[in-house]
């Protein structure tokens, strides 16, 4: 449960953002803000089904070694991880 004062930095976060969402004049940020607010936070049964099966697999013993993750992720996207 949250305390008092966090109660209250969360209140005043959201009245300080209400006050910058009150003064924004250019419609394209409103979308996006509007977009943002509006997008489902839930899982598809897509991601679902994909973590259920990844979930079997390592109750199968079926695990990759975090050091080889890391080398072919480093080989694929070598930008990215350094």
């Amino acid at each position: 449960m949250l305390k008092n004062t966090q109660l209250m930095n969360i209140e005043a976060r959201k009245i300080s953002l209400a006050q910058k969402l009150f003064a924004i004049q250019q419609e394209t940020i409103l979308d996006k803000i509007e977009a943002l607010l509006n997008r489902e936070t839930s899982l598809t049964k897509e991601q679902k089904k994909a973590i259920d099966m990844g979930l079997k697999s390592l109750e199968k013993g079926n695990r990759i070694p975090q050091e080889k993750v890391m080398n072919e992720t480093k080989k694929r996207y070598p930008n990215l991880l350094k």
